[in-house]
């Protein structure tokens, strides 16, 4: 089960089979404090295994990805020297 959301220019991919947020957001040029980022990437897995197990319909798991979204949105920062020369 994959579900992916773009905005401005921020992707991620939700689902049981997806890159980690940490990685999917470490190649967007972008990082979440660990603290935080392990309750988000929590969270989306929660959602991946609720939807998996038929607890929770693919539209309730549809809003529940887009908040974590909105998180990642707030909390995801640039990193520092992205794109920079070594």
């Amino acid at each position: 089960m994959r579900a992916e959301i773009d905005s401005e220019k921020l992707s991620i991919t939700f689902g049981s089979m997806c890159e980690p947020i940490a990685k999917q957001l470490a190649q967007q040029g972008r990082t979440i404090p660990a603290d935080k980022l392990d309750h988000i990437q929590m969270d989306a897995d929660a959602i991946a295994r609720l939807v998996v197990r038929g607890i929770i319909t693919e539209a309730s798991a549809r809003r529940a990805r887009q908040k974590v979204f909105l998180r990642i949105k707030k909390e995801a920062t640039i990193r520092h020297g992205w794109g920079a020369q070594c």
